[in-house]
C-alpha cells in the first residue's frame, strides 16, 4: 500500500474518518486500486487538455490562413467584379456612341428623302405623282420611326435616358395622342373614346413627352390590331401616392380586336419579339414597341400588366407616379402648350439667313425648305468659312450643322460667342442628323440658342423663324410703344383671357425667381436648371426678347459646372425680368386705355 495516496482519496477518507492504516489488507488493496485509477484519469486529463490546447493552436493557425486567402480571394473576386463592370460600361458606351454614329449616317440620307418629299408635295403634282411622292414619304418616316425605336431602346437599356420634369396638361396630352391615330382609326371604322375620372388633376409635373410616348404606342397597337369595334382609353386615380403631393395614375386601353393569347402575353413585352409571329408578317412591326414602353413606365414608378383571349379583345393597363401642379404650374403649362405658328405669308419680314452645311443634299434640301417658307440663304461649308461670312455681313440666324470638316459647328459656335457679344452675334441654331440627349446638351453648352433634329420638320423650321424675327439684334424695343407678336395675336382672340394669363405669368415669374435665388443659394444644380427651363420656357411663348436668353446662359453655366458664377448670371436675369415686367405693364396699360 503507497504512503501517499490522490488527494482525491485522502480527502474522502478524512470525511468518514477512517485511516488508511488500520484498514483490513482487503480494503487496503481496493484503496490502492482506487488510487491508481484517480491517477491515470488524471494522466489521460492532462493529455487531452494538451491535446485540445495544441489542436486549439492548430485551429487558430488555420483560421487565420483560411481568413488570409479568403480575403485574397474576395480582393480578386472585386477586382475581377471591377473589371467586368468597367467592361460593361465601356461596351455599353460603345454601343450607344456606335447607335448615335450610325444612326447620323443613316438619318442623313433620309433627311434629304423626307425633306425633298415635302417639297413636293407642296409642288403641282398629277394625283398619281403626289400618291408615289406620299409613298416615299410614308416609307421614309417608317424607317426614320423604326430608327428612333432602337436608340429609345439602347438608352433605357443602358440607363442613359434621363426623365425630364415639366408642368403639362393631362388632357392636352390624350388629345394629342388620340390626334395622331385617329386618320387611321377613321380609315378603318373604328370609334375612338377616352375619358378621365373624377379626381384626377388637370395639371400634372413630369415626363410629358413620355407619357404620350407611352399612350401612343398602346394606341397604335389597338387601332392596328382592330379590325373593328372601337378602341377606348381611360385615366383614374389609383390610391397608392406616398406622399402629399404625389398622385399615381392608371391608365387603360382597351380595343375589340384580334385579342392576346394568354401562355404568350409576358413575350409582347420582350424586345424584337411578338405575341405570334404571324403577326410580325400580317400587321409589322419592330417587336420594340412594348418592350420600350414597359422600361418607360418602369422608369416613372409604374407597372405595365395585359391581358385579353384570342378574338376577344385586349386591354393595357399602366400606373405612372407624377407630382400635382399647383397654381403656378398652372400657368406654365398653359403657356408651354403648343402653339400654332403660320408659315409662308406675304408680310415676311427679311431675315438674313446663312446655312452652314457641308453635305451638297442636305444643302438643297435645306435651301429648298427655306424658300417654301419664303427665306433665302447664304451657304458655308464648314465652321471656318462661317466665321468669315460673319465677319464679312451680319446676320440674324445660322443654321449650324454639328459634323463638318476643317472646323465643327460646336468649336465654330465657341468662338462665335467669343468673338461677339449678345445682341450683335446672330441667333445660331443646330441642324443635325444627332439624335442623343448629350447631343442636344453639347450644342446648347457651346453657346448654340436652340436644336432642330434631322430630317428637318417644316413647322419647327417654321416656329425657329419665327422667333429669330421677334428676337433679332437691334437694341431692345420702345417701352413707349410695347408689341409682342403673341400678345398682340392673344389680344385679338380674348382680350380679357390676355390680361389674365399676363397678371398670372407675371405672379409665377416673381415666385420662379424666388426659386432661382433660393436655389442657387443652396448650390441647388438640379432645381436651378428645372427652374430655369421652365421659365424659360414661359417666356419663349410670350415672345419676350431678353429673359429667353439670359435664363439659357444661367442653363448654361450651370452645365459646364460654374455654380460659383451662378449668382452673377441670376442678377443679370432679375435686371431682365424687371425690364419685361415692366414692358409687359406698359403694354396691358396701352392696351386697357385704347378700350382694346
Amino acid at each position: 500500500m503507497s504512503s501517499s495516496r490522490h488527494p482525491l482519496l485522502e480527502r474522502q477518507l478524512k470525511r468518514l474518518g477512517l485511516e488508511a492504516e488500520s484498514l483490513p489488507a482487503p480494503v487496503a488493496a481496493l484503496l490502492d486500486l482506487v488510487d491508481r485509477t484517480y491517477r491515470t484519469a488524471d494522466q489521460d486529463r492532462y493529455l487531452l487538455e494538451r491535446s485540445l490546447t495544441i489542436s486549439s493552436q492548430e485551429m487558430q493557425s488555420l483560421y487565420e490562413a483560411m481568413r488570409a486567402a479568403s480575403e485574397s480571394r474576395v480582393a480578386e473576386m472585386e477586382q475581377a467584379v471591377s473589371k467586368a463592370r468597367e467592361s460593361a460600361e465601356a461596351a455599353s458606351r460603345a454601343k450607344s456612341e456606335f447607335l448615335a454614329n450610325i444612326s447620323h449616317e443613316i438619318r442623313t440620307p433620309l433627311n434629304a428623302v423626307i425633306g425633298m418629299t415635302s417639297v413636293l408635295l407642296g409642288s403641282d403634282l398629277s394625283p398619281e405623282h403626289q400618291d408615289h411622292v406620299q409613298t416615299i414619304r410614308k416609307s421614309g418616316e417608317a424607317l426614320l420611326g423604326l430608327i428612333n425605336e432602337i436608340l429609345d431602346f439602347s438608352r433605357l437599356e443602358a440607363g442613359r435616358m434621363p426623365l425630364e420634369e415639366h408642368p403639362f396638361l393631362l388632357g392636352e396630352r390624350i388629345a394629342i395622342a388620340f390626334e395622331l391615330v385617329a386618320p387611321e382609326a377613321r380609315r378603318k371604322g373604328l370609334r375612338l373614346t377616352w375619358e378621365v375620372g373624377p379626381g384626377c388633376p388637370d395639371v400634372l409635373v413630369g415626363d410629358a413627352a413620355r407619357l404620350q410616348q407611352i399612350l401612343l404606342n398602346l394606341l397604335s397597337n389597338a387601332v392596328k390590331f382592330t379590325p373593328a369595334g372601337e378602341v377606348v382609353l381611360t385615366a383614374e386615380l389609383a390610391p397608392r401616392a406616398d406622399e402629399e403631393n404625389e398622385v399615381v395614375l392608371r391608365f387603360r386601353v382597351c380595343d375589340t380586336g384580334v385579342g392576346l393569347p394568354p401562355d404568350h402575353i409576358e413575350e409582347l413585352f420582350s424586345p424584337f419579339l411578338q405575341a405570334d409571329a404571324s403577326t410580325s408578317r400580317r400587321y409589322g412591326g419592330s417587336g420594340l414597341g412594348l418592350a420600350i414602353s414597359r422600361r418607360l413606365v418602369e422608369r416613372m414608378g409604374g407597372q405595365i400588366t395585359a391581358q385579353g383571349v384570342p378574338g376577344g379583345g385586349s386591354i393595357f393597363t399602366f400606373t405612372i407616379r407624377f407630382r400635382r401642379g399647383s397654381e403656378a404650374d398652372m400657368t406654365s403649362a398653359a403657356l408651354l402648350s403648343p402653339q400654332p405658328v403660320a408659315v409662308a405669308n406675304g408680310d415676311l419680314e427679311p431675315l438674313r439667313i446663312l446655312l452652314a452645311e457641308d453635305n451638297p443634299l442636305n444643302q438643297k434640301v435645306a435651301r429648298l425648305l427655306l424658300e417654301k417658307l419664303g427665306y433665302s440663304a447664304d451657304l458655308a461649308a464648314n465652321g471656318l468659312e462661317v466665321l468669315a461670312a460673319l465677319e464679312r455681313q451680319d446676320y440674324d440666324l445660322v443654321l449650324m450643322d454639328v459634323m463638318m470638316p476643317e472646323l465643327d459647328g460646336l468649336e465654330a459656335t465657341r468662338r462665335i460667342v467669343e468673338r461677339w457679344p449678345r445682341g450683335r452675334r446672330p441667333r445660331i441654331v443646330a441642324l443635325t442628323a444627332s439624335a442623343m440627349r448629350e447631343d442636344r446638351e453639347r450644342c446648347l453648352a457651346a453657346g448654340m440658342d436652340e436644336y432642330l433634329s434631322k430630317p428637318i420638320d417644316l413647322q419647327a423650321l417654321a416656329e425657329t423663324l419665327h422667333r429669330t424675327t421677334r428676337q433679332k439684334p437691334g437694341g431692345p424695343r420702345p417701352v413707349e410703344a410695347p408689341s409682342l407678336p403673341m400678345i398682340d395675336e392673344l389680344w385679338r382672340l380674348d382680350p380679357q383671357e390676355t390680361i389674365h394669363l399676363v397678371e398670372s405669368f407675371l405672379v409665377h415669374l416673381d415666385l420662379q425667381l424666388e426659386s432661382l435665388r433660393e436655389a442657387v443659394e443652396q448650390g441647388n444644380t438640379a432645381t436651378i436648371e428645372r427652374v430655369a427651363h421652365s421659365l424659360r420656357g414661359a417666356c419663349a411663348t410670350l415672345g419676350l426678347p431678353r429673359l429667353p436668353d439670359s435664363l439659357g446662359d444661367l442653363i448654361r453655366r450651370v452645365r459646364k459646372g460654374e455654380t460659383e458664377r451662378a449668382g452673377a448670371t441670376l442678377e443679370a436675369v432679375a435686371q431682365d425680368a424687371a425690364r419685361e415686367r415692366e414692358m409687359l405693364r406698359n403694354l396691358l396699360a396701352a392696351r386697357t386705355g385704347a378700350g382694346g
